[in-house]
């Protein structure tokens, strides 16, 4: 059987669709799995043995060049073909393969609106983002376990990341990355409250690597407040920020991609959840992550991915994150 898996972004939701990936290949030992997904966002999937191949398409593809994605995928014959991402793009690409049948993922919209605008929740107690990836293969496979999602890095690029590392002085030193940025800023938690976690984990022997875009202006606004930081945010590669996440004690970050890659890296990892939720695609899975999120905030959630302006005079979900909460829970994480 040939399967042919879609989802362009984002980081994090690709993460989480290699977890119903892994199911269909534990049911199909022999099904050959192709990934369709954004040039972008391509390395994240690298070196994944359940994948055959990865299929690019640019982010900025007009209608005639989609069509011809789909045209040249025809060539490849796929038995089935699984839509994670069920937009308009990933539509035009599936009309133009001669496939049956395709799967697509049906997005809980309305129970997401009531959600958001009248705080009212009718998603079942069970519900994940994770559930809803598997209940599109349900016709594939069925009754079976949720998989644990998963990533791959190299020996060769793990010696990489030390080599990064040593260059700044961290010789094999203990360490705990922290990605603060995240694409809104109501995902983003207080500075004050990073720089009093930073202390206390300096305190018990851990060095902290900042890792993010260019654009995450609060690791430039921590390292300023801190000197003994280590910045690497917008300085690594794709590839190269994976690695060193995966040579981490712990990483703790924002409702953000690269927490959910720790997670699928076997890192432990903490999430900081404000304006998103479980329910909204938001939080981790693994018996080693935790979530840590404020739910007597009456207005949270209050989007899918936070990018709905907070309408109050300050971001609560997020501020009333205690910083005694954190650090209690990264001390018991990292045994110390």
């Amino acid at each position: 059987m040939k399967i042919l898996f879609i989802r362009f972004s984002s980081i994090g939701d690709i993460v989480l669709t290699t977890s119903p990936l892994i199911s269909i290949k534990k049911k199909f030992k022999n099904a050959k799995i192709d990934y369709l997904t954004l040039e972008e966002n391509s390395p994240l999937l690298e070196g994944i043995s359940l994948i055959e191949r990865i299929h690019l398409v640019d982010k900025s593809a007009g209608y005639c060049q989609l069509m011809s994605v789909g045209k040249f995928l025809n060539k490849y014959q796929y038995d089935v073909i699984v839509d994670m991402h069920n937009s308009l793009r990933s539509r035009i690409i599936c009309r133009m393969i001669k496939s049956n049948p395709i799967y697509r993922l049906t997005k809980p919209r309305w129970n997401r609106f009531k959600l958001f605008e009248f705080h009212i929740n009718d998603f079942y107690s069970w519900f994940s983002q994770l559930n809803l990836y598997h209940s599109v293969i349900k016709k594939i496979i069925s009754n079976t376990d949720i998989s644990s999602t998963y990533l791959f890095i190299s020996v060769s690029e793990k010696e990489e990341a030390q080599n990064i590392l040593n260059h700044r002085g961290l010789y094999d030193k203990p360490l705990v990355t922290c990605i603060p940025g995240a694409a809104w800023n109501n995902k983003i938690w207080n500075l004050s409250y990073y720089l009093k976690l930073f202390s206390f984990l300096r305190s018990k022997g851990f060095e902290i690597i900042l890792l993010g875009g260019k654009n995450d202006i609060i690791c430039e606004e921590l390292k300023n407040a801190d000197e003994f930081l280590i910045n690497l945010s917008g300085q690594t590669q794709f590839r190269q920020s994976l690695a060193i996440i995966s040579k981490s004690k712990l990483v703790i970050g924002s409702d953000t991609g690269f927490v959910h890659a720790a997670e699928a890296l076997n890192v432990p990892s903490i999430m900081l959840l404000g304006p998103t939720s479980i329910e909204t695609g938001g939080g981790l899975y693994k018996p080693t992550s935790v979530n840590i999120m404020n739910e007597d905030v009456w207005c949270r959630p209050c989007s899918q991915n936070g990018s709905r302006p907070c309408y109050r005079s300050k971001k609560v979900c997020m501020d009333e994150i205690s910083p005694k909460t954190v650090i209690s829970q990264a001390g018991t994480m990292l045994g110390v």
